[in-house]
């Protein structure tokens, strides 16, 4: 059976409900899921109320970044109610909300006003690049969110704006400290792979081998370097919505379920 561990829902930049991916993933019959939406825990509890069958995963994807790059970490069974992570939670939940701000004053500078469109944008409880980038496809500046962002919202680009600043390192504390187990998402976007040699000193645990974007043969690095470096192989859609709009759908790649039974038994072997 098949798992899909790297999931994203309304309550950060995905289309599909906690609840929406947890029925379509039962009605695929995959065996486990994780919702790991940016920053924030919000929809983990929904996502567990709504399951009759499947094995949900509390989960995070925290953005971390150093002065070269970006890092994604992921992190499975988090205690999403853990005080001390709900509380920076919140602080980059705020942080957003300033640095969205600040997006549209840009926009508007450039001569994309997004008005009451973008006015929207701060009803959402995690406001990012890609709603942003959604609201220029809406008022028919660009044609789609990949456009969206290559010419304006990558990093680099005109309209973009610095997030809330935190190092790897920190990151994996963080989540370590919440109980979490902490992976490495979509390695591919790594320009220096030593961080995994380095944060696996740290006490990193995971590194994500399935993904979309990963080819054959990166994978196939990955299988081995995990082996090497003692790390557990993960893998998922990262799934935003359907294809068109997030491009990764729930469930397309076939990760073996037994990525999901190694993760939980080193939690239970080594995470109280």
């Amino acid at each position: 059976m098949a798992v899909d561990l790297h999931l994203h829902s309304t309550c950060s930049d995905g289309l599909f409900s906690p609840e929406e991916i947890v029925k379509k993933a039962e009605g695929m019959g995959l065996k486990g899921l994780a919702i790991t939406d940016h920053d924030t825990v919000a929809g983990t509890e929904r996502a567990i109320r709504t399951s009759r069958r499947i094995e949900v995963v509390p989960g995070v994807e925290l953005s971390t970044e150093t002065e070269e790059e970006e890092i994604h970490l992921l992190g499975y069974f988090i205690n999403y109610s853990h005080p001390d992570f709900l509380s920076f939670l919140e602080e980059i939940k705020q942080s957003r909300a300033i640095r969205l701000e600040k997006m549209l004053s840009l926009l508007e500078q450039m001569g994309y006003p997004l008005g009451s469109t973008g006015q929207k944008l701060f009803e959402i409880s995690n406001p990012g690049r890609m709603h942003v980038a959604r609201a220029l496809v809406a008022e028919g500046y660009v044609r789609d969110t990949d456009r969206a962002f290559a010419r304006l919202l990558e990093r680099d680009r005109p309209a973009y704006v610095p997030r809330y600043k935190l190092h790897p390192e920190e990151g994996l504390e963080l989540i370590l400290e919440a109980g979490g187990l902490p992976v490495i998402a979509h390695p591919i976007d790594l320009q220096d792979m030593n961080w995994i040699k380095t944060l696996r000193k740290k006490g990193l645990v995971g590194l994500e081998v399935y993904h979309p974007r990963h080819p054959r043969l990166f994978i196939d690095y990955l299988q081995r370097l995990s082996r090497e470096e003692n790390l557990l192989p993960t893998g998922g859609s990262d799934c935003h919505g359907p294809d068109g709009e997030g491009k990764f759908q729930l469930g397309k790649l076939q990760v073996p379920d037994k990525y999901l039974e190694g993760i939980r038994k080193f939690k239970e072997a080594n995470i109280s």
